[in-house]
C-alpha cells in the first residue's frame, strides 16, 4: 500500500474523515456561505462537498474556527483573544500519515497555503496563517518557502499532525487558486 494523507476534523465527541472531493471554507461569520470581508480574517470555517456542488458538509456541531488576530493570539469559534499557545488537538483539523502497515519515522514536515498549481507559488488574493497545535505563534505560509515547520516523529505506523489556519481576501471575489498542502519525508 502507498502513503495516504488523511484529514480529519473533530465535531465535539469524535474525528471525522473528509471524503473525497471535500474542501475547506472559509466563512465571514459562522453561517456556512456568507463573504469574508477584505483585510479580516474567516468568523466561520465549514467542510464543502465537492467543487460544483458547493454545500456544507460539516455534522453539527460545525467544525471548530480558529481566527487569526495578532501573531500570537486568535479567536477559537468566536471567544474572546487567546494565546495559540492555548489551541488543544479538537480545535484543530488533523491529518493523518500513514504508509500502509509499515512504522515509519517522519522529518522536514511541512504545512503551507498555496496557489493550487505551483507550490511556491502563494495563494492569490489571500493572506494564509497556519501554525501546528502546541506552537507559539502563527505563520503566514504563503507558498512552500514560507511554510509552517511541522514536528520530526519517531517511528509509528500512524504519525497524527494537528494544525489551526486562518485566511484573508487580499481582494474581492472568491478566491479559486487557494490550497493547503503537507508535505514530509520519511523512512
Amino acid at each position: 500500500m502507498a502513503f495516504a494523507f488523511t484529514w480529519a476534523w473533530y465535531d465535539g465527541s469524535s474525528w471525522n474523515d473528509f471524503a473525497a472531493g471535500n474542501m475547506i471554507g472559509f466563512y465571514g461569520s459562522t453561517t456556512y456561505g456568507t463573504k469574508v470581508q477584505v483585510g479580516s480574517y474567516q468568523d466561520g470555517m465549514h467542510l464543502r462537498t465537492s467543487s460544483g456542488t458547493d454545500t456544507d458538509a460539516c455534522g453539527s456541531p460545525h467544525m471548530d474556527n480558529i481566527k487569526y488576530l495578532t501573531s500570537t493570539t486568535c479567536s477559537i469559534n468566536g471567544g474572546s483573544s487567546v494565546n495559540v499557545s492555548t489551541i488543544t488537538q479538537n480545535d484543530c483539523v488533523r491529518i493523518k500519515f500513514t504508509d500502509g502497515s509499515t512504522s515509519v519515522t517522519t522529518e522536514n514536515g511541512k504545512f503551507y497555503a498555496y496557489d493550487g498549481t505551483t507550490d511556491t507559488n502563494a495563494p492569490t488574493g489571500v493572506t494564509a496563517q497556519a501554525l501546528e497545535q502546541g506552537d507559539s505563534s502563527w505563520t503566514a505560509c504563503g507558498g512552500s518557502g514560507n511554510a509552517v515547520s511541522i514536528t520530526d516523529q519517531s517511528a509509528a505506523v500512524t504519525h497524527y499532525y494537528y494544525v489551526a489556519m486562518s485566511a484573508s481576501p487580499t481582494s474581492v471575489g472568491e478566491k479559486t487558486n487557494f490550497a493547503w498542502k503537507i508535505s514530509l519525508d520519511y523512512y
